[in-house]
């Protein structure tokens, strides 16, 4: 994503071991794993009233992208959600045409942009919880 927009100022990469610790504390984690190497993860946070899931830090490793892991992470994630989740939502960048059509493919709608910084647009999605 930083090469794809050329700034090292998006939130991930500014994540530091206290970010992620405390992410862990309020979140629920998943990774997917070859071998000995972590090649994806995703974290889940139940906010507010417990209605909805925000799906942050969706990342798989460049090459491993296109095998299907992001997308069965995104499942895992909304499938292991509380009983109470009714909603999903998630954020990417605008250029980042590949995270939209999975999110998109995915059920998630397009609610509203925002500038991050002065080079990244940011697309904030959302979805409701189908029950079965």
């Amino acid at each position: 994503e930083a090469r794809l927009y050329g700034e090292l100022e998006i939130p991930p990469l500014q994540d530091g071991l206290a970010d992620v610790r405390a992410r862990l504390t309020r979140s629920t984690a998943w990774k997917a794993v070859a071998g000995t190497r972590i090649v994806g993860a995703v974290y889940l946070e139940v906010t507010g009233d417990g209605s909805t899931a925000e799906v942050n830090r969706l990342m798989v490793a460049p090459d491993w992208q296109g095998r299907g892991i992001g997308r069965r992470l995104l499942r895992v994630a909304e499938e292991t959600a509380p009983a109470t989740v009714t909603t999903y939502t998630l954020f990417t960048g605008a250029w980042s045409e590949r995270n939209l059509r999975l999110y998109a493919r995915a059920g998630y709608r397009e609610q509203r942009r925002e500038w991050q910084t002065p080079a990244v647009e940011i697309v904030h999605l959302a979805k409701r919880r189908r029950r079965r």
